[in-house]
């Protein structure tokens, strides 16, 4: 027997709710994973004492690492990532270099502060921003204008020589 036609509405209701709602349980995660809100700790950041985070930087391509203030690995990729920051700065780039940290490693802060000019920020315990962004040490992560994540790899054996053209 053929289904009635009231029969056969409800069904395409029934299937459209469920497509919507499969969505929205598939995109929301996505968007709100990659968000964050940190206080910049850098004194010579011209965003210190400013809550930033990746909406701060509107419209801007946006570079965030994860590392350790103490390891010396961690704060030499941070440096290096400064002078690329700072050079697409100086050719008049839109972009946004934020280092992000664990509230553990906080004795060591002079070892990035040092580094340059760039947003730093420390990620409280129990460190929701790392487990949001499924970070590991010296992990860089690069968004696009949007909030799109286009780029992510660990950069302990070194910045990738192709980097600005990611940028």
């Amino acid at each position: 027997p053929k289904p009635s036609s009231a029969a056969s509405d409800v069904y395409k209701r029934q299937m459209k709710m469920f497509i919507f709602i499969s969505i929205v349980y598939l995109i929301v995660p996505v968007f709100g994973q990659y968000t964050y809100e940190l206080e910049d700790i850098n004194p010579n950041s011209s965003t210190n004492g400013n809550i930033i985070g990746t909406n701060y930087f509107a419209n801007k391509t946006m570079l965030h690492y994860f590392g350790s203030f103490t390891w010396l690995i961690c704060a030499s990729r941070f440096g290096e990532l400064n002078e690329i920051y700072q050079s697409l700065k100086d050719q008049g780039q839109e972009v946004a270099l934020i280092g992000v940290s664990k509230s553990s490693w906080s004795v060591g802060l002079g070892n990035w502060t040092s580094q340059g000019t760039a947003s730093i920020c420390i990620d409280e315990t129990p460190y929701q921003v790392w487990d949001d962004w499924e970070a590991s040490q010296r992990d860089l992560f690069i968004t696009d204008q949007n909030g799109t994540i286009v780029f992510q790899q660990n950069i302990t054996s070194g910045i990738p020589d192709n980097i600005n053209d990611v940028i």
